[in-house]
């Protein structure tokens, strides 16, 4: 009998931990947990919606450390130009992240980015470029690239 109680108190405890992982189908990085949305080109608001409806947001590259295991994370999967949450839509040339309004600690822009080539407010990792990031038009579709907080 008390064999029994500990083994379900041991698989209580076990089966407790997986609270702190991530969803099915999501990556986990220094708790964080993020989604790349292949089935799906979408604008970068309509992305946005995709990420919120999942209990996310578009990743917030804050670290190089968090970019660089995303840009592993991308080539590994062969994911293409995928969106992240960085616009300068309420000030131009002030980017910021569109969940939380904070700036950018740190970029990775490609040659030449950001430029603002024909009213270019929002940014994707650009795959032909190394995955740099790059301003673009927010009606120009891409894949999602989700990110949630596990704490």
């Amino acid at each position: 009998m008390k064999i029994v109680a500990f083994l379900v108190g041991f698989s209580s405890l076990v089966l407790g931990a997986k609270a702190d992982c991530c969803k099915n189908g999501w990556l986990s990085y220094e708790g964080h947990c993020y989604y790349i949305g292949y089935e799906t080109l979408l604008t970068f608001t309509s992305a946005w919606a995709y990420c919120n409806t999942r209990g996310a947001y578009l990743v917030r590259l804050e670290t190089p450390g968090e970019y660089l295991f995303v840009k592993e994370y991308l080539k590994k999967t062969g994911a293409r130009t995928p969106w992240i949450g960085l616009t300068d839509m309420d000030s131009e040339g002030k980017w910021q992240w569109m969940d939380t309004g904070k700036h950018i600690q740190f970029s990775d822009w490609a040659y030449g980015q950001p430029d603002n080539a024909g009213n270019e407010d929002c940014v994707h990792l650009n795959s032909y470029m190394k995955f740099k990031w790059n301003d673009v038009r927010c009606s120009y579709k891409f894949i999602p690239l989700c990110e949630y907080d596990l704490s």
